[in-house]
């Protein structure tokens, strides 16, 4: 038995029958929030992104997200939206 080669994309692939949600909040848009960002978007979901710098906030706009700019290890945060699927993507530093 031959099996599928595993994607750097992931581990679910597009032809998973999963449901999409649709409104989903990344908080960390970094190397793994970013990717996933995009596939969600690609897939006609709405994605709000948390990020804590005005310039990333201007990049992930013009990209088709919806930026929250705030921080979480200070707790100052905007009102967040309500969303089906929250993805907690923060990096240490």
């Amino acid at each position: 038995m031959v099996s599928e080669p595993a994607t750097a994309s992931g581990i679910v692939s597009e032809s998973t029958s999963m449901p999409l949600p649709e409104h989903v909040l990344i908080a960390g848009c970094g190397y793994l929030g970013r990717r996933a960002a995009d596939r969600w978007r690609r897939g006609g979901v709405r994605v709000s992104v948390l990020t804590r710098g005005h310039s990333k906030a201007q990049t992930l706009q013009q990209a088709g997200f919806e930026p929250l700019t705030g921080d979480l290890a200070t707790g100052l945060l905007p009102p967040l939206p309500p969303v089906d699927t929250v993805l907690w993507s923060v990096g240490f530093d």
